[in-house]
């Protein structure tokens, strides 16, 4: 008796028939922001694959939930805003600098600005009872001598605020790198620098709780796997080759225990509470017509006064509502309707 082997190619051509198929492509519309279509993502995403070979020996469930992550964010994984970096069997997004000053753009953070600072330069830097002063002048006439700094500046609304980092600080940062002693922090140290920065800066801005924390992620961050993702994952997997190995949890001894806490960690619970919250700001739901809804037309308990609540004590009707969205919300859409 012969078995039959997937091949590389086969793996590939696998993956991407998956990510290009109506299921995966339905559950990243739900997320999408308007500027980018379910069709676009997938094939961009089958792209990075084509160019990066070992995403398609990663984990399944690891690569959809990285688009999914990339989907929610709005941006898309083709190597200038985000990322698609395989570590094993396992993807890590990472959002490039332009993609989280982007981000932040879209959030309202308007005037952002970075550079580094150097010697020769004026560089003023500090906060008094008005505010935050700053001023930074480059004499062109002159060499600007030794980088000793690095700034992110930026407005949100009518507040004024920026970021400094030493070079110490940001040296700090390069040597956790993997790549600290070639490619850009050697041949662009400025530019990694300004990078550094502001990454650092975007802990401050307004972005949502699960992209901040994908956010913060980069080249020295250990990758996490999400054994619990917002991303359905089970029900897409259509693929009909036998070869196809099944999935497995990681092991506690596969992911080091440093760097941000990971997600697998939280309950179940956490993550649909964000999947919900996300859901319901893409469609313009308040929290509380959205729980007079629940409580009238899906059973939920008129004790429960908040989203946290109900994923205290009853994640279990969270989770349904999650799962089931696409009825949930026409559903809602009717008796919105109804109410008028």
């Amino acid at each position: 008796m012969t078995t039959a082997i997937q091949k590389p190619n086969d793996a590939k051509r696998d993956i991407r028939s998956l990510i290009q198929s109506d299921s995966v492509k339905a559950q990243m519309a739900m997320v999408l922001p308007k500027h980018l279509t379910a069709d676009r993502m997938a094939r961009v995403a089958c792209t990075a694959i084509l160019k990066t070979p070992k995403l398609a020996q990663c984990r399944t469930e690891s690569l959809l939930q990285a688009l999914m992550l990339c989907s929610q964010a709005g941006l898309e994984p083709d190597g200038r805003n985000a990322h698609l970096i395989p570590y094993g069997d396992i993807v890590q997004v990472i959002f490039d600098w332009k993609g989280l000053v982007a981000l932040a753009r879209r959030n309202g953070v308007q005037n952002i600005a970075a550079d580094v600072v150097c010697e020769n330069d004026t560089f003023e830097f500090f906060r008094d009872g008005d505010g935050l002063k700053f001023k930074h002048v480059i004499n062109y006439r002159q060499p600007r001598g030794a980088m000793f700094a690095a700034f992110c500046i930026w407005k949100d609304g009518e507040q004024f605020d920026g970021e400094v980092m030493t070079k110490d600080e940001i040296d700090g940062i390069r040597k956790r790198s993997k790549a600290s002693g070639s490619g850009p922090w050697v041949t662009d140290y400025n530019e990694m620098a300004k990078k550094t920065v502001v990454r650092r800066s975007s802990k401050k801005w307004p972005l949502d709780a699960e992209i901040a924390e994908a956010a913060l992620v980069d080249e020295v961050t250990p990758p996490q796997v999400v054994n619990r993702p917002i991303f359905n994952a089970v029900a897409p997997l259509e693929m009909e080759s036998e070869e196809v190995p099944q999935l497995s949890p990681p092991h506690a001894d596969d992911v080091p225990m440093t760097g941000p806490t990971p997600l697998a960690d939280k309950p179940a619970s956490t993550n649909y509470l964000k999947g919900i919250r996300g859901l319901m700001k893409l469609g313009q739901i308040e929290e509380g017509e959205f729980l007079d809804f629940a409580r009238a037309s899906l059973g939920w308990d008129d004790s429960l006064s908040s989203l946290e609540e109900v994923a205290t004590v009853a994640p279990a009707k969270l989770a349904v509502a999650y799962d089931d969205w696409q009825n949930v919300l026409t559903r809602f859409d009717k008796a919105k309707g109804a109410a008028k």
